[in-house]
């Protein structure tokens, strides 16, 4: 399973509205950047970090992990697709994932789930309680046109103009993105009591 997805943990914004920057805040004893990328290092061969604001506190996080990548977005202030994008150009994998890096509580087996779950050729998505959420997973042949995709658009927009399969996990971790000061007290509270999402 291993080899057949990357993984893309975007970690470029500012951090404006949690007031401080936030993938390094300590959430459940460890770094708020670390939940995410251990989700992906569990099925992903490679994980391409996507960093931009920050990125020199980023850097001591990832350095030295065996098969991640750090990538540095200089144009992160044009919005996530930019970094979506920095990070896809990146991919050698037949599929990819894309998660935001403020997603500490989305389950390592919701990433097998949407694997096993889905056709190599298509968009897949997890939904809780019949909500889209995160991570998506995308084929490379959609590379070539996620690439092109404009700056004003987003990765929705993608995903919805191509279609996508929606898998119902038990995982309300997919829909749990972190913004706020409190966002982030409570994940820790969460988070701190298992050691897990």
């Amino acid at each position: 399973m291993a080899a057949e997805a990357d993984g893309i943990l975007l970690a470029a914004g500012g951090s404006r509205r949690a007031g401080a920057f936030k993938m390094t805040a300590a959430v459940g004893g460890r770094p708020l950047l670390r939940w995410g990328l251990e989700a992906l290092r569990s099925c992903c061969g490679r994980v391409i970090v996507v960093a931009g604001a920050g990125a020199e506190r980023i850097a001591p996080l990832v350095a030295g992990l065996p098969g991640v990548e750090l990538v540095v977005n200089e144009n992160h202030e044009q919005g996530m697709l930019s970094s979506v994008q920095a990070g896809a150009a990146r991919v050698r994998a037949g599929r990819f994932f894309v998660l935001p890096g403020d997603m500490p509580r989305v389950r390592p087996q919701t990433l097998a789930r949407l694997l096993a779950a889905g056709a190599a050729s298509g968009i897949v998505v997890p939904a809780f309680a019949g909500r889209r959420g995160h991570p998506a997973l995308l084929p490379a042949a959609l590379l070539p046109g996620l690439l092109a995709e404009p700056a004003g658009s987003s990765l929705g927009a993608f995903i919805r103009r191509c279609g996508a399969e929606v898998v119902a996990v038990d995982d309300p971790g997919v829909l749990d993105d972190l913004d706020t000061p409190e966002d982030l007290e409570r994940a820790d509270a969460a988070l701190g009591a298992g050691g897990k999402p």
